[in-house]
């Protein structure tokens, strides 16, 4: 019995030993591969926090796995490790901030790990490891169910919604880190391990405590790959389908977007209105003023536009001083309406350029999704058309087709 006895401890301590070696080796190539990721992709600074965090998992698991061959002080192991490993989670909190866009605290990370270190000297903390778990628990908690609040929260809105399908495995990861952390909190706090973790016995609470830094540091390494890379997809979207002056969707996105709201208005019967846009003696300007001038204009003009139009109308710009806006359950009045009001933004706000205040005008065509269409082209061609019947009337006019012929609509 003695014999099966030493076998069983010797496999669990085997087991430990292979875990922190493992966990100590994931870190590492946490570390290397992150950082060698941020070679790649320059511009990801939340790439070297991560790299950060792979760093101080691996002196924390280090160290615990130096207790192994070597009799550690206190202030080496549990006080060390401790600090090092909050740190690291600490880090994986700022760059999840820094690429979300958000404003990464380095200086009060700093002042935490000093507080959590300065706490290892007092004799409370050092009396017991339920004292310690009442120190770090909390803590924990609170910078892991940041880390996840940021993700869900910031991933909602936005052009960050396209990163949510990419942020949930990190979500997913530190809800279950969350979960087994209370887990194994609340059974320590609540039986009689306290004395026995401190003698290292109970090895299947450290051995799985183990365990789930080792998942969380593997899985979280592809997560955050996954979310760096899924970025990168994303922007050379972007450059594809957007222009790169005022940001709004170009001519190759139009034909895709205005085919499938079409098929959508058809099938649905619900209301699609469009909007065709000139912005009046646009060569003019850049004659007179410069190309520099004419970008300032375009930015302006989309800049009032915006802040008009709704969240789920499509902006394009499909030519040089022209551009299309798609909107969605819009019904003749309201496209009308709406049209009438970017008009007159447009005339009464103002850019600067050149140190002086300068502004435009623009005239819009009308047009309305009818049952008779055979594809937006039509649309099209009657919004083009009450655009040009708007320039003709005398500019700076909102023109609409009614029938067989073109109205205007803001006199």
């Amino acid at each position: 019995m003695g014999l099966l006895s030493a076998g069983w401890n010797l496999t669990l301590f085997m087991d430990a030993y292979t875990l922190h070696i493992a966990t100590a080796f994931a870190s590492g190539m946490m570390t290397i591969s992150l950082l060698g990721l941020y070679f790649a992709c320059p511009r990801e600074y939340s790439l070297l926090d991560w790299s950060m965090a792979g760093l101080l998992f691996l002196i924390a698991y280090s160290l615990q796995l130096a207790t192994q061959f070597w009799p550690l002080p206190f202030w080496a192991v549990p006080a060390l490790s401790n600090v090092f490993s909050l740190a690291g989670h600490c880090a994986i909190l700022l760059g999840v901030r820094r690429y979300l866009g958000l404003k990464s605290h380095w200086g009060v990370l700093i002042l935490v790990i000093v507080a959590v270190a300065m706490a290892h000297t007092l004799p409370w903390v050092q009396a017991s490891v339920a004292h310690r778990l009442m120190l770090l628990v909390p803590l924990m908690l609170f910078i892991n169910g940041l880390t996840l609040w940021l993700l869900w929260r910031y991933t909602a809105r936005g052009d960050a919604v396209m990163l949510r399908i990419a942020c949930l495995p990190l979500m997913l990861l530190e809800l279950l880190f969350l979960f087994q952390i209370g887990i194994r909190s609340a059974i320590i706090l609540m039986s009689d391990m306290d004395i026995r973790l401190a003698e290292g016995g109970s090895q299947l609470i450290q051995t799985s405590g183990t365990l789930a830094n080792f998942v969380y540091i593997s899985f979280g390494t592809v997560a955050l790959v996954l979310m760096v890379v899924r970025r990168q997809e994303i922007s050379l979207q972007q450059l594809t389908v957007r222009d790169p002056i005022t940001g709004w969707l170009n001519r190759r996105a139009l034909a895709d977007i205005a085919t499938r709201e079409f098929e959508r208005s058809r099938r649905t019967t619900s209301p699609l209105g469009m909007l065709v846009m000139d912005i009046d003696y646009f060569k003019r300007v850049n004659d007179l003023y410069g190309h520099a001038c004419g970008d300032e204009a375009l930015k302006h003009l989309t800049h009032t536009c915006e802040q008009q139009l709704r969240g789920y109308d499509y902006l394009f710009r499909f030519g040089g001083e022209e551009f299309l806006v798609l909107l969605p359950q819009s019904d003749e009045t309201m496209s009308r309406q709406l049209a009438t009001r970017l008009r007159r933004s447009i005339e009464t706000s103002r850019f600067e350029f050149g140190g002086e205040s300068r502004a435009i005008t623009v005239s819009i065509g009308v047009a309305q999704w009818r049952e008779s269409d055979a594809s937006w082209s039509a649309m099209f061609e009657r919004a083009d058309g009450a655009m040009y019947h708007a320039k003709q009337s005398g500019r700076n006019r909102v023109a609409s087709e009614d029938g067989e012929r073109f109205i205007l609509c803001d006199d």
